[in-house]
């Protein structure tokens, strides 16, 4: 272990090749289905389940680029729901799936939808029903969104209790029965607007055509400098042929307990002396600055936060989730944070022996203590970079070789179906997060319900 944690070290420090992450389907690179494919129950199951409560479970599925394992998902999950959903794979069928919501409303049926994929996976459905609001949910709600998760880190899977990963094909029934008894839950969606000082990487692409702006959007967490690094080099070994056997490693039962993402850190970091040795620049030794805007000072209006002299840190972080690094409860019980709350919790970490605390508290040891301090909470974040650097938005990682700006501000809501702690549906609620972390009242949730609802009836 210490070992493996050495490797994962030196990949945060390491200066990666300029190539970047270039992918035609966003979280291609983030998918592992399991195997082998068991033949569904003739039975019906939850099938009958689903008509009994005269509901409907439409399926985006992220097949990647589009191997057999994914053709073999969309074929397995269609019989299991038989007449009461179906299937859809991105980004082929996405027009189908929606004019299909859009004819079982008309027809007064609940439908719920199911994202099955990594973080950034579910970030791109979000994003898609937002696009289509004035076309299919004008005048009816959009449906609630579940995740059956078949990425790396999963953080919104975990803390929604829909659990890490999809390992077992037999397990599937058990993620399309959760739909049926999840609760509707409140998430924030913030919103990321970069522009670069030169042109996009070939990761980014342009809000308009011609132009030089990117516009994101997540819900996990938006990071610049050491993890998403880290980030960054685990993608690009996953490309090749070693990398994709290490991911898919996690999917065969004698090493399910082994992170696909821990091979991939140790098969491309091989130097572990440089993980102590080494030190990279300080991200706020001239080169990051930050402004931001609270709720807890309104009148202060936006604020520097960092000043030249104070302690140097090479990882800033705004966080949304109770989930940060595939399962790691960061701040504890303790600390007041909401997903609902139109606020962002700020972090940063100093270098990688920080990281490596860190790590050990909450994910080896999955202790209490050594819990991150909240370094500011933030509405809105603007950030100005001299210099080129490593970003990473909820999961998915890119490098800019230029200074950039950037600004961070609350999008809007989305609704997520959070499973029950027990009973018919149960949730996977055996790592840190709770279910409470998503029954705290929420008052820009209520504004925002008054809003829909005066949109709709006036």
């Amino acid at each position: 272990m210490v070992v493996a944690l050495c490797f994962w070290l030196s990949a945060c420090i390491r200066t990666s090749k300029t190539t970047d992450l270039a992918v035609k389907i966003p979280g291609e690179n983030d998918l592992q289905f399991p195997e082998p494919w068991r033949r569904p129950s003739t039975k019906g199951g939850v099938c009958l389940e689903l008509m009994f409560h005269k509901m409907h479970v439409v399926a985006f599925v992220n097949a990647g680029s589009g191997d057999q394992r994914g053709d073999a998902f969309v074929k397995h999950l269609n019989a299991i729901l038989g007449s009461s959903g179906r299937a859809f794979e991105l980004p082929r069928d996405l027009d189908a799936g929606f004019e299909e919501i859009a004819e079982k409303q008309k027809q007064q049926v609940q439908v719920r939808i199911l994202a099955c994929g990594g973080d950034g996976t579910v970030t791109w459905v979000l994003s898609e029903i937002q696009d289509r609001r004035a076309t299919y949910f004008a005048n009816v709600e959009a449906p609630p969104v579940g995740i059956i998760p078949l990425g790396t880190g999963n953080d919104l899977a975990r803390s929604l209790g829909w659990g890490a990963a999809l390992t077992d094909s037999a397990e599937l029934e058990t993620y399309v029965r959760r739909v049926l008894y999840a609760q509707p839950v409140l998430l924030d969606q913030w919103k990321l607007t970069l522009r670069p000082e030169n042109g996009l990487p070939a990761a980014l692409k342009p809000t308009k055509r011609f132009d030089t702006d990117f516009v994101g959007y997540f819900t996990n967490y938006f990071s610049v400098g050491m993890d998403a690094e880290t980030a960054y080099e685990v993608g690009r070994s996953r490309k090749g042929v070693i990398g994709k056997c290490c991911f898919r490693s996690r999917c065969i039962r004698p090493c399910r307990f082994v992170h696909g993402g821990l091979l991939c850190y140790v098969y491309n970091a091989p130097d572990i002396f440089r993980c102590c040795c080494c030190r990279t620049r300080a991200l706020n030794d001239d080169d990051l600055q930050v402004r931001l805007q609270s709720d807890a000072e309104p009148s202060c209006g936006e604020r520097d936060i960092f000043r030249k002299g104070e302690s140097e840190f090479r990882q800033f972080t705004l966080t949304n989730l109770n989930s940060y690094g595939a399962g790691m409860d960061l701040y504890g019980e303790a600390a007041s944070v909401s997903p609902n709350d139109g606020q962002l919790e700020a972090f940063t970490l100093e270098g990688p022996c920080s990281v490596a605390a860190v790590a050990m508290a909450k994910k080896v040891a999955r202790a209490s203590c050594g819990s991150v301090p909240v370094l500011h909470r933030a509405k809105t974040v603007k950030l100005m970079l001299k210099e080129g650097q490593y970003f990473q938005m909820d999961g998915e990682p890119w490098r800019l070789n230029a200074g950039c700006s950037a600004v961070v501000e609350l999008n809007r809501q989305v609704t997520m179906l959070c499973p029950p702690v027990s009973g018919h549906g149960a949730g996977d609620w055996s790592g840190k997060q709770q279910r409470c972390f998503w029954e705290k009242p929420s008052v820009l949730g209520q504004d925002l319900e008054m809003a829909r609802i005066w949109h709709l009836h006036y």
